[in-house]
């Protein structure tokens, strides 16, 4: 899944429609936060998920990129915490 999503990433980035510093380690540290807000809400608020995801669609439109305050996370250290957001909930 891995090599699929940053093939995907790279191509969005090589057309233009997607901010030229998201990496492949963004997207795992945004699915799993995704992922925790999604339970936690899954019978409150079925469908926040939904406005998350387009909030956080919407932010990764070149357009919309301002330098970010924090580099990506490594590949070791995404792993590492998604592997404790898993162990939290």
């Amino acid at each position: 899944m891995q090599t699929t999503a940053t093939r995907l990433i790279a191509r969005a980035q090589q057309a233009g429609s997607l901010r030229p510093d998201y990496t492949g380690q963004d997207l795992l540290f945004i699915f799993g936060t995704n992922a925790i807000l999604a339970r936690a809400a899954a019978t409150t608020a079925p469908d926040a998920w939904r406005r998350a995801v387009a909030l956080m669609l919407d932010g990764l439109r070149v357009e919309a990129a301002h330098p970010l305050p924090a580099a990506s996370l490594t590949t070791q250290q995404a792993y590492t915490v998604m592997g404790r957001l898993a162990a939290a909930v």
